[in-house]
């Protein structure tokens, strides 16, 4: 999810500097132009839509609990909300499919209006103004996890210096801004598949299934952070019974 909000947060300013330069778009009737913004304004508006459907769905739990007097269940329900709104976190007790796919709809038809200016500017000759979206592009969907790649380091407790273990993550698959891989921990105690977006330098993945060490409830751990340059850094939340831990994973490419 956080990366759906890095992206926001480009366009956002990609749209600040539209409106200061607008007298001069409109004089030149940039068609290229126009068709991007349309498609950058589509992109808000289903991801706006997207997650008002989560949240909706919260609300109603949230109005449930509060009914039937369940206190643990309303606070819960509550948490994951603020969460949801205030940080980006997918919630744990929504079905994401439909959100999922939402999600990736809007991306790919960004993306393929990125392309599509970029190769127009070009066919136009305004190889200037080609060069100029295609670093935006660049920004938004760098391709700095390729298939095949694979990624070494150790985490910690958050907050915490002592290393506990290592983690090996291999990429096996790349779609637009999707990824599906295998991540091995604790030289191979555990591996699990798992499932992500990555955006510009932001990339964040789910656990999907267990392979080999792993208990049921870990299909719920998620991972957001950052990759740039050879490095990731990563934030992971582990979704225990009765409680949450959080870990840094530190991971380069090839090392190990």
């Amino acid at each position: 999810m956080k990366t759906v909000n890095k992206i926001l947060e480009i366009l956002l300013i990609g749209a600040i500097i539209t409106l200061l330069t607008l007298p001069l778009i409109a004089q030149e009737q940039d068609t290229n132009l126009q068709n991007l913004q349309k498609a950058k304004t589509e992109f808000e508006e289903s991801i706006q839509k997207a997650k008002a459907k989560i949240e909706e769905s919260l609300d109603k739990k949230i109005a449930f609990s509060q009914k039937i007097g369940n206190l643990k269940a309303y606070e819960f329900y509550k948490t994951e909300l603020n969460e949801f709104k205030t940080k980006g976190k997918v919630p744990i007790t929504i079905p994401l499919q439909e959100y999922n796919s939402s999600i990736k709809m809007a991306t790919s038809k960004l993306e393929n209006a990125y392309r599509q200016a970029i190769k127009s500017y070009t066919q136009e000759g305004k190889i200037d103004k080609a060069k100029e979206i295609d670093s935006e592009y660049t920004l938004l969907f760098s391709n700095e996890l390729p298939a095949n790649s694979e990624w070494h380091g150790h985490y910690t407790f958050k907050g915490k210096e002592k290393v506990l273990g290592d983690w090996h993550i291999k990429i096996t698959e790349r779609t637009n801004t999707g990824f599906k891989g295998i991540l091995e921990s604790d030289r191979g105690a555990g591996y699990w598949t798992i499932e992500g977006t990555v955006f510009g330098k932001a990339i964040d993945f789910k656990f999907i299934s267990t392979i080999r060490g792993g208990k049921v409830h870990e299909i719920d751990h998620k991972a957001t952070g950052t990759i740039n340059n050879g490095s990731m850094e990563l934030n992971v939340t582990y979704y225990n019974p009765g409680n949450t831990d959080e870990i840094v994973v530190k991971l380069a490419t090839g090392g190990k």
